[in-house]
This record gives C-alpha cells, sequence and structure tokens, in this order.
C-alpha cells in the first residue's frame, strides 16, 4: 500500500471503527514510509464480513444529507465513511454534524 495521507486518514477511520485491531506507521528513511496493521479478529473471525469500496478516482459518489437521512433507515449495522470537510467519518457522525460529502466504503 503506498502510504498517502488519505490511505492514513482512512486506515485511522478503520481503526476508530473497531476494523483493525492496531496500526503503526513506521518511518526507515525521508522516501519511505511502512505502514503495519492488523485485522481486529473475535472468535477467529474478522469484525466485519466485507468492505466495498464506492468512490474511486475515476467515478466519485458524493451524498447528501437528505440522502443520508434515508439511507439510514436502511443501513442497520452496516456502516458508511464519508469523507467530509472535516475528515474521514461514519455515517451517524455526519447525521449529527448534518452533512453530506463523498462515499468511500461501505462495512458490512
Amino acid at each position: 500500500i503506498i502510504c498517502t495521507k488519505k490511505v492514513l486518514r482512512l486506515l485511522r477511520a478503520l481503526r476508530k471503527e473497531g476494523c483493525l485491531s492496531y496500526l503503526l506507521l513506521g518511518c526507515r528513511n525521508s522516501h519511505r514510509r511502512r505502514l503495519v496493521f492488523s485485522l481486529y479478529y473475535y472468535k477467529q473471525a474478522t469484525f466485519f464480513k466485507q468492505i466495498q469500496l464506492l468512490s474511486t478516482i475515476s467515478k466519485k459518489f458524493t451524498i447528501s444529507l437528505k440522502a443520508l437521512t434515508i439511507l439510514n433507515r436502511s443501513l442497520k449495522q452496516t456502516v458508511l465513511l464519508i469523507e467530509t470537510s472535516s475528515g474521514i467519518i461514519n455515517h451517524k457522525e455526519a447525521l449529527k454534524r448534518r452533512t453530506g460529502g463523498l462515499m468511500l466504503c461501505l462495512i458490512s
């Protein structure tokens, strides 16, 4: 994985959601960064069944606050990670802050 600021923010958001047990960023020199992370396991199964990538470089999917409130009713235990102006947050925090944004991934 190429260690960019966006990848690091996404991995920190996944750790905050409980998908990763630890995340380490190491530097050997100024040009090479090394990411080490581990998935969170409970009774020999991962915390999530799948992570589905929604937005890519060529296709970007944004969601408004109105659409997010409608989608929230059907998500149940699924978590939607959204990139907003205040960083990468889950859909529940976006509803509290009353903001929409770029949909990154769906964790179920």
